[in-house]
């Protein structure tokens, strides 16, 4: 199987950042994806990190906010997948699972060209169309 080397951005896509970029100031963005609306799930056989995911194997991040992120992965995942909840009954565990995650990835202090290496390095691999 090949694994995916860096993050890959569909043409498409690229093209509407560019037109973005042209059109502003630069700045600063950051798109989440919790339930892989904008990114696949497997590339070529291999399991591809949802955005929060990415942060599991981050170099910055100390092993006890990594331990804590997989904890909350390991309790809030099965909650979103659960088929005997409705959509409402999830939001606010899914809302939750957010508020959580980002307050221990705010807490590490992270760098922008720390973020920046690792979104280049995760090997998130986004859908062609959605």
């Amino acid at each position: 199987m090949v694994e995916p080397t860096g993050t890959y951005v569909p043409a498409n896509i690229a093209r509407l950042g560019h037109h973005d970029r042209q059109s502003r100031p630069p700045r600063q963005e950051i798109i989440t994806d919790f339930d892989r609306t904008l990114s696949k799930y497997c590339h070529d056989g291999e399991l591809v990190p949802t955005s929060y995911g990415i942060f599991e194997s981050d170099p910055e991040l100390t092993e006890t906010a990594k331990s804590m992120l997989i904890s909350l992965r390991n309790k809030y995942y099965p909650i979103e997948l659960d088929n005997n909840l409705t959509e409402n009954e999830k939001t606010p565990y899914m809302l939750e699972w957010w508020e959580l995650a980002h307050e221990v990835i705010i807490e590490c202090g992270i760098q922008k060209h720390t973020l920046e290496r690792t979104v280049k390095e995760c090997h998130l691999v986004l859908r062609y169309s959605f």
